[in-house]
């Protein structure tokens, strides 16, 4: 009887706080390269959330659902987001980083006023 082939898992693990094109590109390249990809939405105790697990969860899934990014992202971070949400009154400058989904939700935490992002505007 011949071996059966070895699966390959690959984690990818992040806060995703929130998801850009560079982490969709990443879960997109990992598709690719491995059987499974198991991407695990973490929580850092280092570092304040904008928003709540359950919140980016459903961001992630619905994005990882409708996956077509192709170019590179690499300079994207979540923390550059949060910046440009908390000093920005024009999210639209997001559109090539984040997707519309995303900047949506932005927009919407940014009308709640949460605390850090008034910590960031300082």
């Amino acid at each position: 009887m011949p071996p059966q082939p070895q699966q390959h898992t690959a984690l990818y693990p992040g806060t995703f706080d929130p998801a850009t094109y560079g982490h969709l590109d990443v879960v997109q390249r990992g598709r690719r390269l491995f059987d499974r990809l198991v991407v695990g939405v973490g929580r850092n105790p280092e570092k304040d959330t904008l928003f709540s697990d359950d919140e980016r969860i459903e961001m992630l899934t619905a994005l990882v659902a409708e996956i077509v990014a192709g170019e590179s992202f690499a300079y994207t971070s979540s923390s550059l987001i949060r910046q440009i949400t908390a000093m920005g009154s024009d999210l639209s400058v997001l559109n090539t980083m984040c997707p519309p989904l995303v900047i949506r939700r932005l927009q919407a935490k940014k009308a709640e006023h949460p605390e850090m992002l008034r910590r960031l505007e300082a």
